[in-house]
């Protein structure tokens, strides 16, 4: 017997039988939050949206640091170089901070406690974010008082949550 669809069959007695070897996959029970939340835990669902980072120093200091590639070696390619692409360089860099929360900056924050209406914060400028972010703990914490909570979202453990409590 061989295995079919691969390039190169291999002889179904050379392959590790590890589908054979796992214990049936345990299947959760559906959780849905709103109608499982309980007197101690209350569920706030939220979502941030993130801009890169606004200050003209810092994309300075970022235009500085952009270099050509190493396969250009004298001066007039260099300088050809940096004169057509050194500001597209830029861009790019300062467009991924906003996945950074070090630099990048929180634009909207926008949230749910248990099954109340939707709430959002939003700044006009970067100037407001602070606020924004005291704002939003401060209305968290009257809603919420001693009660435990529950975070929800998508990718919020490793995105949201991450980046609102590094701002």
């Amino acid at each position: 017997n061989m295995t079919a669809g691969r390039a190169g069959a291999v002889p179904k007695t050379l392959l590790p039988n590890t589908l054979a070897k796992r214990p049936p996959k345990q299947r959760q029970a559906l959780f849905v939050p709103h109608l499982t939340q309980d007197n101690d835990m209350i569920n706030i669902y939220i979502d941030i949206e993130t801009v890169p980072n606004q200050s003209p120093e810092y994309r300075a200091k970022v235009r500085e640091g952009i270099k050509p590639p190493a396969q250009f070696k004298k001066q007039d390619s260099i300088d050809a170089w940096m004169a057509e692409n050194a500001e597209s360089a830029t861009d790019e860099v300062i467009a991924k901070t906003s996945f950074d929360p070090a630099y990048g900056h929180i634009a909207c924050i926008g949230w749910a406690v248990g099954a109340d209406h939707t709430r959002s914060f939003s700044i006009d400028n970067i100037d407001e974010e602070a606020s924004v972010l005291d704002g939003f703990f401060n209305v968290i914490k009257e809603d919420c008082g001693v009660h435990m909570v529950r975070w929800i979202g998508h990718y919020i453990s490793g995105f949201d949550l991450r980046f609102l409590l590094n701002r």
